[in-house]
C-alpha cells in the first residue's frame, strides 16, 4: 500500500533468481529533483512541473538525454530499484526518475505502485505507457482495497476551505496586479526555473491583463458555490439511515449522521445550477484553479516562503475545492464499459448518497450554515460547507 512496502517487495524480488525489468511509480514530491518543485506539494508541484517541462526550463528534462537513458534501460535487465535507488539513477544520469519511471512502464515486466495509482481513475489515465491488456494485477493485502477505493473517490470540502479558495483566487488576482504595476512580468504567469529566474509564460495565459479578469471570474463563481451551499436546508424529514461503520462504507467507529439524503446525482445538479457542469469545469474553470495555484505557489516561493509551499498550506483551499470536482466529474464515468457487446454500466453517481446537514467545527459551536454529505456504496464525494457538509462514499 505505500513506498516502504513496495521497497519491501522490489528487495525481495531482487534476492530472487528471476531477471525482470521493474519500475515504481511515485510523485513528483517522492520523485522531482528540480530544487524549487520538489519544495512544493499538490497541485502547486503538478501545475509549476508541467509548466517548466512545457517552456524546456527544467534541466532534468532535456529529451534527447531522457530518450537515451529510457532506451539504454529498456534494452538491459538491471536489478530492480526502489523509489531511492531511481533518485540515485536520476541525479547520476541527469534525467528526472519521476517522467523516467512513467516511460519505463512501457517495457517493464513488473510495475510497483501504490494502490491509489491502480484505483483512482484520473491517477490512471495519466498512465499512457501502461498495457494493460493481459496485464496480471497482484494486489498486497487486498483487504484493504475497499477503503483505498473509498478514498479515493471520496473528499471533504469544509465551508471554510470554500471561503479560503475566494481569499486565494483575490490573492492571485492582488498578485498578477502587483506584477504589473511594478513591470516584473509583462506576459504569462511567473514560473521560476533550477536558478530562480522566470522560466516565462505559462499555459493558455497570453497576458496578465487576461488573467486578472480570469481570476475575477472565478471569485465570482466560487462565491456563487460558497453563496448556494449556505441556502441549503439540511433538516430532514426523519432521520437519514446512512453512516460510516466499519462494516459498512469505511473504517473507523459507526458515526450516525442526522440530516436531510439526498441521491448522488444532486449535487451534480447543484453543480449545474451554477453553470458548472463537466463541459465547462474541463473548459475554463479548471484551467483557472490551476492557474490561481501557480501564481500563489510561485509568489510563495520568488518570496523566499518555500517551507510554506512545502506544506502545503498555499492555495490549500483552491486545491481543494479542485479534487472536490475532480471526483465529483469522474462520478459521470460508467461504472463498467463491454467492447465485445458494446454497452456500458450505468454511471458511478448512481450508487452514491448526498447527505445535507449541520456540522459542529474545532470550537463545538454549531454553525448557522447548512453543508453536504453524501454516501455511496463505495465510492463517491464528499463536501462540507462552513457548518454544512457533504459527502459521498
Amino acid at each position: 500500500r505505500t513506498h516502504s512496502q513496495l521497497a519491501q517487495v522490489i528487495k525481495e524480488l531482487g534476492n530472487t533468481a528471476y531477471k525482470v525489468r521493474t519500475t515504481v511509480l511515485g510523485s513528483r514530491q517522492q520523485l522531482c529533483l528540480h530544487d524549487k518543485v520538489s519544495k512544493m506539494a499538490g497541485q502547486g508541484a503538478n501545475f509549476t512541473c508541467r509548466a517548466l517541462v512545457q517552456h524546456k526550463q527544467c534541466r532534468w528534462h532535456m529529451k534527447s538525454r531522457h530518450d537515451r537513458v529510457v532506451q539504454e534501460l529498456s534494452a538491459s535487465v538491471p536489478a530492480p530499484i526502489d523509489i531511492e535507488e531511481l533518485c540515485k539513477v536520476g541525479r547520476h544520469t541527469e534525467v528526472c526518475p519521476y517522467f523516467l519511471s512513467r516511460d519505463l512502464a512501457g517495457t517493464a515486466d513488473v510495475i510497483f505502485m501504490p494502490y491509489n495509482y491502480l484505483v483512482d481513475t484520473m491517477a490512471r489515465s495519466q498512465l499512457s505507457t501502461i498495457n494493460w491488456s493481459n496485464a496480471v494485477i497482484i494486489v498486497d493485502e487486498a483487504h484493504n482495497i475497499q477503503d483505498a477505493c473509498n478514498n479515493n473517490a471520496s473528499f471533504d470540502l469544509t465551508g471554510e476551505q470554500v471561503l479560503n479558495a475566494i481569499g486565494e483566487m483575490e490573492a492571485a488576482q492582488k498578485v498578477v496586479k502587483e506584477n504589473i504595476s511594478s513591470g516584473r512580468a509583462s506576459e504569462g504567469q511567473l514560473v521560476l526555473d533550477d536558478r530562480g529566474q522566470q522560466a516565462g509564460p505559462v499555459g493558455a495565459v497570453t497576458n496578465q491583463a487576461e488573467l486578472v479578469d480570469r481570476l475575477r471570474c472565478g471569485v465570482k463563481i466560487l462565491s456563487a458555490f460558497y453563496q448556494k451551499l449556505c441556502e441549503l436546508d439540511p433538516t430532514p424529514a426523519e432521520p437519514a439511515p446512512y453512516g460510516r461503520s466499519s462494516g459498512g462504507y469505511g473504517s473507523g467507529a459507526a458515526t450516525e449522521l442526522e440530516g436531510l439524503a439526498q441521491k448522488g446525482e444532486a449535487l451534480l445538479t447543484l453543480l449545474a445550477e451554477l453553470d458548472i457542469t463537466p463541459d465547462s469545469y474541463g473548459s475554463y474553470l479548471q484551467q483557472l484553479l490551476l492557474d490561481a495555484i501557480g501564481v500563489l505557489s510561485d509568489h510563495e516561493l520568488a518570496s523566499g516562503r518555500a517551507m510554506a509551499v512545502k506544506a502545503g498550506v498555499v492555495a490549500g483551499g483552491l486545491s481543494a475545492v479542485m479534487s472536490a470536482l475532480d471526483i465529483t466529474f469522474a462520478s459521470i464515468q460508467p461504472l463498467w464499459s463491454d467492447p465485445v457487446r458494446r454497452t456500458t454500466g450505468p454511471p458511478a453517481y448512481r450508487g452514491y448518497r448526498l447527505f445535507i446537514h449541520r456540522s459542529e467545527p474545532k470550537g463545538g459551536k454549531v454553525s448557522s450554515f447548512p453543508g453536504l454529505r453524501g454516501f455511496g456504496a463505495c465510492t463517491g464525494f464528499t463536501m462540507l460547507g462552513a457548518g454544512c457538509q457533504c459527502s459521498a462514499y
